[in-house]
């Protein structure tokens, strides 16, 4: 989302000097493409020309933070013992679908 990268400086250098990962800076993204089995793409807009942009991915991590924020779902959803929502590994439901 800018031009730099947050986090601890052993991790950004590990991250950078992967062999497999591209770093995308100024990239905010906005949807991610596939069916209900695979994901194929991601949608980003380029921050700066504000292009739309589409890159072709097999999977998607998403992290936000180290500390988990499910409280609003307490009671609601299963979670574990640090606060994350459980979730199948095969099919990401959590324990309320549709």
């Amino acid at each position: 989302r800018s031009e730099i990268l947050k986090g601890d400086a052993v991790t950004q250098e590990k991250v950078k000097n992967h062999p497999k990962v591209t770093m995308l800076y100024n990239a905010v993204s906005s949807e991610v493409l596939g069916n209900e089995k695979f994901v194929t793409g991601l949608k980003y807009k380029d921050a700066k020309t504000g292009e739309e942009k589409q890159l072709a991915v097999d999977g998607v991590f998403v992290e936000i933070g180290s500390l988990p924020n499910a409280e609003f779902v307490k009671g609601i959803v299963t979670l574990n013992a640090i606060g994350e929502i459980v979730t199948d590994p095969k099919t990401q439901h959590s324990s309320q679908v549709g």
